[in-house]
């Protein structure tokens, strides 16, 4: 199959876009550790945040079961600066035990030992300035159990569910010993998926490591932009799994044996199961932060007033209590979507409220599948349909598919808890609008130049501008069948003309004819198909439409009639011969197009009735008519213009009559003389056509007697007395039989 002039360059604009489209979709599965990959997940994560940040509705709150004990501003000023003594932190521990807190989970942790009371007196001697006894000495080493911080938090640790927070890094080395592991209760080989696996683990101490039934990593991991969006469900180290701290204090409120990852080697992990909870995560076992708002969405409750006793009964009761603190001498803050300084301790409290509620939102399995597949389908369809629109339209239908894009993501994003990539498909959109304005500009001024270069010469310059402002609109340089008029002017008796006259004087002559001829053409809006030798050869409807190119053509026939008597003067001046020129037009379908060979193309009309209009300008000698039209062009003429039948007529190489007119000019400025004359010949006409060629014969006797110079008058008497009548079924059709 072909492919036409004009579709080409939109075919190759459609190529490029598809291959852009294949160019994004990899760039989409790259590995994120790579610069193309680091620079996808930066975009994406500029739209997650700007989407979750407008999201957010006002005064949400987590689950009532979860809450927050905080040492606060407001407790540092009241018991002191940080770090507190741990006897203190114990007390607060036993404090929200005792207000009936199901699972406390501690985001600090413990990896240095306590310095003992007992210790710094000895090594001091002295207390508040006195000196002390060896006596008093001894009787205080007795109270060194009693005064160790680190016991008393593991006695208040070992006897209540308290989760102990710890720490992963890569640059501390272990101290004391390892927490205790994650209880995993399926036998997914997770040694296959890219879980994190720190280097090293920042314990507590041994007494608290050891007092600890429950453990799990409180240190989050950002992503390469230092925002915060993803929860870290568990850690590797030494090829053993380590739950979080929210992960693990879910366990232990639900009082599950253990957690199961959820996955195959086809689907990779698709969640976590904690009990009858379900967590969505990816390979890495990370799932995005569900943040309800910046911070105070979970319920704060200062320490100093657990320490006071100021809490109200059923404060703690029964809830998950995350503690930690949000004082900013202690620096624990995260940079998230939602908030530049956001409370690590909010973090997980946060996490633990979203198990409950099962407040998810899911981008990775299927669903990142889903922003792949939506990428391709925009993309190609982008492509397919940009090329062939115009410029404004291709901005149109992009800003609505962009538009259509995030309205899409907004909803799923709110209604079903569904999050896709959408950065990399509305930079490839935009990306596909501006090659293909920018391309279509190209190819409109391209179009310009090949109008101007194919059209200059043979276009008056108006419709050349205006075929060039809109190059596509109703203009094609393909074939195609057009209803027109077309026109063809012959000098008379031109061979015996220019054997009179030198090659010069012979080309000024024509020069001087053919250029106003040429400009009246112009004038009414007609196109030059070609000049051969002394005739011109014309056409209306093409390049663009013209609905009344039958009344241009004949306008500027008969102008340039009266332009050819005007040369006759100025001919006679320069002692060139007289000129006489016949004009004949016909309408109706014809092809038209850039037509030709592979060397040389011209834009032209072919067809029967380009044939036909030929014909009738070789008839207009016969008739004596300076102008002749047939019959279609007389249709369409006929409210314009004053016609007299010349004849109806079966020329050369045509089965079909066809019925010639010669046009006397415009209705109203034709003279009464002239129309009365007409209203006789019509008569005698109607008696040639009824055969009754007796009565014909007077009455184109009486009219040449008037006009005896008439070679049509003289033609239809010679007719009708020269043969006999016409029999019965005559149809009124002379036959010619050259061209």
């Amino acid at each position: 199959m072909l492919i036409s002039s004009e579709n080409r360059p939109k075919l190759l604009a459609a190529a490029f876009g598809l291959v852009l489209t294949l160019v994004f979709w990899f760039w989409s599965n790259i590995h994120p550790e790579t610069l193309l990959g680091q620079i996808r997940d930066r975009l994406d994560g500029v739209v997650y945040d700007t989407r979750l940040s407008n999201t957010l509705t006002e005064n949400v709150r987590s689950n009532e079961l979860v809450a927050i004990v905080d040492m606060d501003e407001k407790s540092l000023a009241e018991q002191g600066r940080w770090p507190w003594p741990r006897i203190k932190f114990a007390a607060l521990l036993q404090g929200i035990a005792d207000a009936g807190a199901a699972v406390t989970a501690l985001d600090i942790s413990f990896p240095d030992e306590d310095t003992n009371p007992v210790d710094l007196i000895r090594e001091t001697g002295e207390v508040a300035g006195e000196t002390i006894s060896d006596d008093t000495l001894n009787d205080l080493e007795n109270l060194r159990d009693d005064l160790d911080g680190d016991l008393a938090i593991a006695n208040v640790v070992s006897n209540n569910d308290i989760v102990v927070g710890f720490t992963f890094n890569n640059e501390v080395e272990v101290r004391s010993a390892l927490p205790k592991p994650a209880q995993i209760l399926n036998d997914l080989n997770y040694q296959d998926y890219p879980i994190p696996e720190p280097r090293a683990i920042l314990a507590n101490v041994q007494a608290i490591n050891d007092a600890a039934r429950f453990q799990g990593f409180f240190s989050t991991a950002e992503d390469p932009d230092g925002v915060l969006r993803r929860y870290q469900l568990f850690n590797k180290h030494i090829g053993v799994l380590y739950p979080s701290l929210a992960l693990e204090a879910m366990r232990v409120f639900l009082v599950a044996d253990g957690m199961q990852i959820i996955g195959s080697p086809e689907s990779g992990i698709e969640s976590v199961e904690v009990g009858p909870l379900r967590i969505p995560a990816d390979n890495a076992a990370r799932t995005l932060i569900p943040f309800l708002g910046g911070k105070g969405a979970i319920s704060y409750y200062s320490a100093t007033d657990v320490l006071e006793g100021r809490l109200n009964p059923g404060d703690l009761d029964g809830k998950i209590v995350f503690v930690g603190s949000t004082a900013q001498s202690v620096s624990d803050f995260v940079t998230s979507p939602v908030q530049a300084n956001y409370p690590g301790l909010e973090v997980h409290a946060t996490m633990a409220s979203a198990m409950l509620d099962e407040n998810w939102k899911i981008r990775d399995g299927l669903i990142a599948q889903l922003g792949w597949v939506l990428l391709l389908l925009v993309g190609i369809a982008m492509s397919v349909v940009l090329p062939f629109l115009r410029p404004l339209f291709a901005v149109v239908v992009s800003i609505g598919a962009i538009v259509f894009l995030v309205f899409l993501n907004v909803i799923s994003w709110s209604k079903f808890n569904i999050d896709f990539d959408v950065a990399l498909t509305v930079i490839l959109a935009l990306l596909l609008t501006i090659f293909n304005v920018a391309y279509g500009f190209i190819q409109e001024n391209f179009a310009k130049q090949a109008i101007t270069g194919m059209f200059g010469q043979y276009v008056p310059p108006d419709l050349v501008k205006q075929m060039g402002s809109s190059p596509d609109s109703a203009l094609s340089f393909d074939g195609e069948r057009r209803e027109m008029t077309v026109l063809f002017a012959d000098i008379r008796n031109f061979t015996n003309i220019s054997e009179g006259m030198a090659p010069g004087e012979l080309k000024d002559m024509l020069n001087r004819y053919f250029t106003p001829m040429t400009q009246i053409i112009f004038e009414q809006q007609g196109t030059i198909d070609k000049y051969i030798g002394d005739m011109v050869m014309a056409f209306w409807g093409a390049p663009l439409d013209d609905s009344d190119h039958a009344v241009h053509g004949l306008t500027a026939a008969l102008q340039m009639q009266a332009k050819s008597n005007e040369l006759t003067a100025e001919f006679k001046a320069l002692g060139y011969p007289q000129i006489k020129i016949g004009v004949g037009l016909n309408s109706g379908e014809m092809n038209v197009g850039n037509m030709g060979s592979e060397y040389r193309r011209s834009y032209t009309v072919l067809g029967d009735n380009v044939n036909l209009g030929s014909r009738v300008e070789s008839l207009t000698k016969f008739y004596g008519a300076d102008t002749l039209v047939a019959e279609n062009t007389y249709q369409a003429c006929r409210d314009h213009f004053v016609f007299r039948q010349a004849d109806k007529v079966q020329v050369k190489g045509k089965e079909e009559a066809v019925t010639l007119y010669e046009p006397l000019g415009l209705k109203g400025e034709v003279s009464d003389a002239v129309l009365a004359e007409l209203a006789d010949y019509e008569a005698a006409l109607n008696d040639y056509l009824s055969g009754d060629w007796k009565r014909a014969s007077s009455g184109f006797t009486s009219l040449l007697f008037q006009n005896q110079k008439s070679v049509l008058y003289k033609l239809y008497r010679d007719r009708v007395t020269d043969n006999e009548p016409p029999t019965e079924g005559w149809d009124g059709v002379f036959r010619h039989t050259s061209k």
